[in-house]
């Protein structure tokens, strides 16, 4: 009974994903969002903080292209490939910090960005049920994940952290391999309607401006001491406020009727406080992350149910372009002490044109997706 319970042979193929994707994690978590963040700004200050971060982002953004340039097939073979980068870039991180050679930093985030590009498009195509269980698992394994990880790089050497990413990354390497490609389906790749496209380009590229611009600005705030949770050191303080917040907006969305509408006033909510309104930091990125994290799989499944089929990158793709603009207008803000209202108002105004793009869909209206999720994860 036990063994036929672990047998790979009675394990869907998500099972088989998500499997791989929690190991993956670890090693985002704990290698690159903390550690690794961590270590830049440790190294180089705001300036290597920002050039870490949009590196990385640049070279998601070229994976992306080249994906549609090249039409490359998404198999498990584009798994083992973008976790490959992925090895290599904890090396790199590791070798880096060791060395205390910021250039070789850079480089890491670069295969990072590799590892990023290719890898969410393999595993959203590979996928066969709605995202909305496997989400939820994802932010509250992340909240357990990224707290850790905050203590240990607090308490422990930060190369070890960098290690135990590139043993994640190498397990999450290994199960790939078990995972089915997709079978062709003629239907599946049955022309859409091409008149939507820039409709579903903007919520896109909006979706990843307003989460990066948020992401970005809230990493230089918390890691350079503007803002702390009780007296707690920075970059404890960026592991507390982005795992509680995204776990949060996670449940959120699967225990009540709460769709766009309803987490883009909790945006909304959240950037009032965040200077514009109010100086509550702590409460307004709580916010900003829980309605980001409730919108994602809204937003998510509204474009890729709409794009033409034979274009699979295209989400990713336009969304990448979406996070580069997002990350480098606020650190102009930041860098140029401009005031960081600029950052929230532009997250009112992105999140906002999102709503109003998608809300002509029975999404708005809180019927149930069309997808059953009945996989627990």
């Amino acid at each position: 009974m036990i063994t036929k319970f672990y047998s790979n042979k009675n394990k869907t193929n998500d099972t088989k994903l998500h499997e791989m994707r929690f190991f993956a994690q670890i090693a985002e978590k704990a290698g690159y969002t903390i550690a690794g963040v961590g270590s830049a700004f440790m190294m180089a200050g705001v300036n290597g903080l920002i050039s870490f971060g949009v590196i990385m982002l640049l070279f998601a953004s070229l994976q992306s292209q080249i994906i549609s340039l090249w039409k490359i097939e998404l198999t498990n073979l584009s798994l083992k490939i973008s976790l490959g980068f992925r090895m290599i870039s904890f090396g790199l991180l590791c070798y880096g910090l060791m060395s205390n050679d910021f250039s070789m930093m850079l480089i890491g985030s670069a295969f990072s960005g590799l590892f990023v590009g290719l890898f969410w498009p393999t595993f959203y195509h590979l996928k066969e049920e709605s995202i909305g269980n496997w989400h939820l698992f994802e932010k509250i394994s992340g909240i357990v994940l990224t707290i850790l990880t905050g203590i240990l790089v607090i308490y422990w050497n930060t190369l070890y952290v960098l290690i135990i990413s590139f043993t994640a990354s190498t397990i999450g390497l290994i199960l790939s391999s078990k995972i089915n490609n997709k079978e062709t389906n003629l239907v599946e790749f049955t022309e859409k309607d091409n008149s939507q496209n820039p409709k579903l380009r903007l919520i896109s590229i909006l979706d990843g401006f307003s989460g990066e611009s948020v992401r970005m600005i809230r990493r230089l705030a918390i890691l350079s001491g503007v803002i702390t949770i009780m007296n707690f050191d920075g970059i404890l303080s960026f592991a507390l406020i982005l795992g509680i917040s995204e776990a949060l907006g996670a449940l959120i969305k699967q225990v009540t009727n709460f769709e766009i509408y309803e987490f883009t006033i909790i945006v909304i909510l959240g950037c009032l406080f965040c200077d514009i309104l109010f100086d509550q930091w702590v409460i307004g990125l709580i916010l900003i992350g829980i309605g980001n994290s409730g919108i994602f799989p809204v937003v998510h499944e509204y474009v890729r149910d709409r794009v033409n089929s034979n274009d699979i990158n295209f989400r990713e793709r336009n969304r990448s372009n979406g996070r580069i603009i997002g990350a480098s207008f606020a650190a102009f803000i930041f860098v140029s002490s401009f005031s960081y209202i600029f950052v929230f108002i532009s997250v009112i105004i992105s999140t906002s044109f999102i709503f109003i793009l998608i809300s002509d869909t029975r999404l708005l209206f809180k019927q149930p997706p069309q997808n059953d999720l009945t996989h627990v994860v």
